[in-house]
């Protein structure tokens, strides 16, 4: 008959010590009922966390697969996902079916790149090259051939790149000049790898970007420069044309035209800052006490190249000398002389 059962403790068992009175002692003395988990039916109650889930029975099938159990890792992937096909499958994975188990591939078919799932895509940095399908004999050549096609192709005569426009054209609508692929050589616009390969080719090697006066009354000089992005960095100097109309009287006779050379700090003319030369055939020096001022910003915030020559031909000190210079119509012996440089000042 079960009932209970009084654990008695003697003298033998636990040794106790006269001194230590019996009140201390007295909570390990109680009562142990060894059949109270026999009572209750419903056993013990376990915590939430360590119960059971309930498994579904796709995942039960699984589990008691031979492929499971016994099977290797190529096959228990295969076979996950014929069972779960809502988990994005590779790209050789075959398609899912419920007759499908009996078709799967053997484990020695299986590719690692079949069984790669989604994977995030490599950092790129900023001088890496990106691949790009070039052509499959031109990847072929060595780096050095292929460096001197682009010099054939990209390489001015006259050393020189030009960067013009037709009257009219950026005036009275968008700029032409904020696309990259208008600035650039075609075959810098073939893929991302070709223009990475050629356009330092372009824009270092060719020593002169000469901007004509239609660029330079347009305001596109800055546009051109801001889409060759880094690339501008690279440019030795920046040659900037101004037309002023000559006139006789009310007879229109001539342009004269007047160059001026900004040559950055890296440029041996510069020695270590930035620089502003006239180029004038003729003789037609003008005052350019004005754009020299911007100069002087330049050096002592240090920006980098195409970003300083992009404040440069955008301020508002340079855009009034523009329109000074174009709007004066005397002749050139006709004008005051500035009394600080010597040469012609337009004050008009």
């Amino acid at each position: 008959m079960m009932g209970h059962h009084r654990t008695s403790y003697s003298s033998n068992t636990i040794p106790l010590d006269p001194t230590i009175p019996i009140s201390s002692v007295q909570h390990l003395l109680v009562d142990v009922d060894f059949f109270k988990r026999a009572k209750n039916p419903g056993g013990v109650n376990k915590p939430q966390l360590f119960k059971k889930h309930r498994k579904s029975r796709q995942l039960k099938s699984l589990q008691s697969s031979q492929v499971w159990k016994n099977g290797k890792r190529d096959a228990q992937v295969l076979q996950m996902e014929e069972w779960f096909p809502s988990i994005a499958q590779p790209l050789s994975a075959p398609a899912s079916h419920p007759n499908a188990r009996g078709k799967a591939k053997s484990a020695s078919n299986i590719s690692m790149q079949s069984l790669s799932l989604r994977q995030h895509a490599p950092v790129s940095y900023k001088n890496d090259c990106p691949e790009s399908d070039i052509g499959k004999y031109f990847y072929k050549l060595p780096g050095e051939l292929r460096n001197r096609i682009y010099r054939l192709a990209v390489l001015q005569e006259t050393k020189t790149v030009e960067v013009t426009t037709k009257p009219e054209t950026c005036s009275q609508g968008a700029c032409v000049h904020t696309k990259t692929s208008f600035n650039v050589p075609g075959i810098a616009n073939t893929c991302r790898q070709m223009r990475w390969e050629v356009m330092p080719i372009f824009v270092a090697e060719n020593p002169t970007w000469a901007f004509d006066a239609g660029v330079v009354h347009n305001c596109c000089v800055g546009n051109t420069i801001r889409s060759l992005g880094d690339y501008a960095d690279l440019i030795p100097q920046f040659e900037l044309a101004i037309n002023r109309p000559l006139w006789n009287r009310d007879s229109f006779t001539e342009y004269a035209t007047y160059r001026f050379t900004l040559f950055p700090p890296k440029h041996p003319i510069a020695n270590g800052q930035w620089a502003l030369v006239q180029n004038e055939e003729e003789g037609r020096v003008i005052c350019d006490c004005a754009p020299r001022k911007l100069l002087m910003a330049m050096d002592s915030q240090r920006e980098p190249v195409g970003k300083a020559v992009i404040t440069f031909v955008e301020s508002e000190e340079w855009a009034d000398f523009v329109w000074r210079v174009r709007k004066t119509k005397q002749q050139h012996n006709h004008l005051l002389r500035c009394k600080k440089c010597g040469e012609v000042v337009f004050n008009n």
